[in-house]
């Protein structure tokens, strides 16, 4: 059976999006499989690729991978696709369909949602298709000809992460992502433990049946990254990122982690950056990171407001714990960034000026200012009476603001860690000398690709003596 698999990024560059690798890996076991990626046709006619690529492949099976912010441009595309070939089903999995399978179903494009991890389930959908059997599978949610929803069981999470086939990337147009990014980001865990307000996680928990946080073993992890470096290494592969929400929450899996990537010798050929928890990096954490050859921490810091960040958002570290965290990361040269939300509820001028005040104090690589989503069915967009205490339009200066501060800050960071080389780099990239540019300086993507070229560049040199 021929299935078409889509990735409606239509917004912004980021990597591969390692959920729809893993469903289209476990697909291709018993299918044909294509991919339509929209990260590197935005602005582009959808229509024009929708009618070309269906022409090429006709597909009898279409699938999507959407989270909220990417629904409506699913939903767009799939009309496209709808106008060509209204006889093809459309099955709609992620986070967005798993937290809102009847809503989601309610639209006139969506035929079927996947709930939860779609690896067995959209398999087993497709062979019942194929066999031309009534699709009742666990884990998937029909639409009759009458538009009543057909529900079946909940499949539970898989216990055992280890057994699920790996990720077979050639799908994508690695070059031009590794490229322009460089970084694959291989999950080492699903899940999370926490139980933060703002966040799908908890809400995904509460959805599926089953252990939700889940971690794979370290040799597994070793294994794919090593796997993949010698696959990869001469197709512009430059970082491994580690996406999971909390990165390291077992000492003991990470000491292991840690040994076996540098038996390998990893830790001097494959930097790698990570995102985790503040109050779970003590000083040997630190070292153990510092060792193996990470070069960027990520931290959701939220806020500068303790108070807001514990009270609402039910992150319970305090500004003493990310003196900590960021100390003993400075004390083994480890580079760390902080992400900041804005217009959240009870946001207000001064929590914001008390998040960048964090900014200039402890100086991360890099302070990432996002706009606060209500996120479906998580414990923050459920608190309908608390709003935020600015404006939509205030909010909007304030990004503009903080974008302006971004900009400069990045500057800074550059000349820090470059000096006279990153004047030189930015001289090189801005004029494409050696090509060394892949985008047009109009590309809202610029600035991401200017930190590869120049910062996370030096950042890996600078970790390998």
């Amino acid at each position: 059976m021929k299935v078409l698999f889509v990735n409606p990024n239509l917004c912004s560059i980021k990597g591969i999006n390692p959920g729809l690798a893993y469903v289209m890996t476990a697909a291709a076991q018993r299918h044909a499989v294509k991919l339509l990626d929209f990260t590197f046709h935005q602005g582009r006619s959808i229509e024009k690729l929708v009618e070309s690529t269906l022409k090429e492949y006709s597909p009898e099976v279409v699938g999507f991978s959407a989270i909220s912010c990417t629904f409506m441009d699913a939903v767009r595309i799939g009309e496209a696709i709808k106008r060509i070939a209204p006889d093809v089903p459309q099955v709609y999995g992620g986070v967005h369909p798993t937290l809102l399978p009847e809503e989601t179903l309610r639209h006139p494009m969506v035929d079927a949602v996947c709930i939860g991890e779609g690896e067995k389930s959209f398999l087993e959908y497709l062979d019942k298709i194929e066999r031309k059997e009534k699709p009742e599978i666990d884990g998937i949610w029909l639409k009759d000809k009458q538009g009543e929803i057909q529900r079946t069981r909940l499949r539970p999470f898989e216990e055992n992460i280890d057994s699920i086939i790996r990720p077979d990337y050639d799908f994508w147009d690695v070059d031009k992502y590794f490229n322009i990014i460089g970084n694959l980001d291989i999950p080492a865990s699903r899940g999370c433990p926490y139980d933060c307000a703002f966040c799908s996680d908890p809400a995904i928990r509460r959805a599926v049946p089953g252990k939700y946080y889940r971690v794979r073993s370290a040799g597994s992890v070793v294994d794919e990254v090593k796997n993949d470096w010698q696959k990869y290494r001469s197709r512009g592969l430059a970082r491994i990122v580690f996406g999971d929400v909390t990165f390291g929450a077992n000492k003991k899996w990470l000491k292991e982690f840690c040994d076996l990537y540098m038996q390998e010798g990893l830790h001097s050929e494959l930097k790698w950056m990570c995102g985790t928890r503040v109050e779970l990096v003590t000083r040997e954490w630190a070292k153990m990171v510092a060792d193996a050859g990470c070069i960027r921490v990520n931290f959701g810091i939220e806020t500068g407001d303790d108070q807001l960040r514990a009270r609402l958002y039910k992150k319970m570290f305090t500004r003493e714990d990310i003196v900590k965290a960021t100390s003993h990361l400075r004390e083994y040269g480890v580079p760390f960034e902080f992400n900041l939300m804005i217009g959240g509820p009870l946001d207000t001028h001064e929590t914001i000026a008390a998040g960048v005040d964090l900014v200039k104090e402890f100086k991360p690589l890099r302070a990432h200012f996002l706009p606060y989503q209500p996120l479906p069915k998580t414990e923050l967009a459920a608190k309908t009476g608390i709003r935020s205490g600015l404006s939509q339009h205030a909010i909007s200066v304030i990004m503009k603001k903080l974008w302006i501060f971004d900009v400069f800050y990045t500057f800074k960071m550059g000349l820090k860690l470059g000096k006279s080389r990153f004047i030189l780099d930015l001289v090189r990239f801005v004029f494409s000398v050696n090509n060394c540019r892949k985008l047009p300086l109009t590309n809202s993507n610029i600035e991401s690709e200017l930190r590869h070229f120049t910062i996370l560049k030096y950042l890996a040199q600078n970790r390998c003596a």
